[in-house]
């Protein structure tokens, strides 16, 4: 067999090598990011092997140059299985996307889950809840709950776990069912929600935390006793009054210190709820939201939705602030998850 070569001249050998060593974005596992779940972004590579020398730096193959080859030796009989070694390789090969196909489909169902524990909204004469709940990645560290208490009482409250994705998932699904459990004991609210921190506080272990507003409503008092634990303010807006305030009472985050500390500090905060009263309870994820110019969605675009939108009721509120949120940040990755839960007097 012969084999004619062309002219390599005194080309760089290596160069000529890493030029074909590039990502091939046409071959299998090379999947790029879902806007929901981040997959397997790893390229593979062709490789070029390459066993020629030359017998001195610098030496040149002429074109008119043939290089004389010789059969090779033909294999002794070896065990028959070897000759499918191959099959196996290529089996390896196969398992690698179908584990992320499979790995996609549990992310999915597990967002499933999450969503369907999120509680309904209560149903009460003169007093209307909703919510909006938007995770930035297939399972959210934000929750909110309401709990009907059988005096009458409704709780409401809403959570943010640090960080996000599936570890700030687990951590969302036991709190949000220690607290449940805790609630429907009884308590004064500040009791429940050190109730809560101290269940945890040995399972986070200082590095991760919980902010949490938690909210009493007393319809027959029309009142509302408020716990604020590191969470946003909570923002009552009267559409005939036109008035605008913070309620913030204080309170360290929930996971981060036990025992009679995180009591000491925890403060209820009671308010008279007055007709045409708009409240709402957001997670940082929402002000916190950036847009490609790296500007801060802030408090006064919320502000400013708040004051013109909250005659509409609820649930256009509700719409007319994640639209306006998704709008500010346009085509820029959302990097956490947006949860509101509103509150509306009649």
């Amino acid at each position: 067999i012969t084999l004619a070569v062309l002219e390599v001249g005194d080309c760089d050998l290596d160069g000529i090598i890493d030029g074909f060593d590039q990502p091939d974005d046409g071959l299998p596992g090379s999947t790029g990011e879902a806007d929901w779940v981040t997959g397997n972004t790893s390229k593979q590579n062709k490789v070029l092997d390459n066993d020629a020398t030359l017998s001195e730096p610098g030496d040149a193959l002429e074109a008119h140059d043939v290089v004389e080859t010789t059969e090779p030796p033909a294999e002794e009989p070896g065990n028959p299985e070897d000759a499918f070694d191959w099959m196996d390789d290529s089996d390896e090969q196969a398992i690698i996307p179908s584990q992320n196909n499979e790995a996609n489909t549990d992310l999915i169902r597990a967002k499933g889950v999450q969503i369907n524990l999120m509680n309904d909204s209560p149903k009460i004469p003169g007093y209307t809840f909703g919510t909006r709940y938007e995770a930035c990645s297939s399972i959210s560290g934000d929750f909110y709950e309401f709990i009907e208490q059988e005096d009458g009482k409704i709780i409401f409250a809403q959570g943010d776990v640090s960080g996000h994705g599936v570890e700030a998932g687990l951590i969302m699904s036991m709190a949000r069912k220690c607290l449940t459990i805790f609630a429907r004991q009884g308590g004064a609210p500040g009791d429940v929600v050190s109730n809560l921190n101290d269940a945890l506080v040995d399972d986070l272990k200082g590095e991760k935390f919980i902010t949490m507003c938690y909210g009493e409503l007393n319809p027959e008092e029309r009142t509302i006793t408020w716990v604020r634990s590191g969470h946003n303010p909570v923002l009552r807006y009267n559409i005939h009054t036109k008035e605008f305030s913070e309620i913030k009472p204080g309170g360290m985050v929930v996971g981060m210190k036990g025992g009679k500390l995180f009591r000491q500090l925890l403060q209820e905060e009671v308010t008279h709820v007055q007709s045409g009263d708009v409240y709402l309870i957001y997670t940082d994820g929402f002000n916190e939201t950036m847009n490609r110019q790296d500007e801060e969605y802030g408090f006064e675009r919320m502000q400013h939705v708040i004051t013109d939108k909250a005659e509409l009721g609820v649930e256009e509120l509700l719409d007319h602030l994640m639209n306006s949120v998704r709008q500010f940040r346009g085509t820029t990755k959302a990097d956490d998850d947006l949860t509101l839960l509103a509150l509306a007097i009649e």
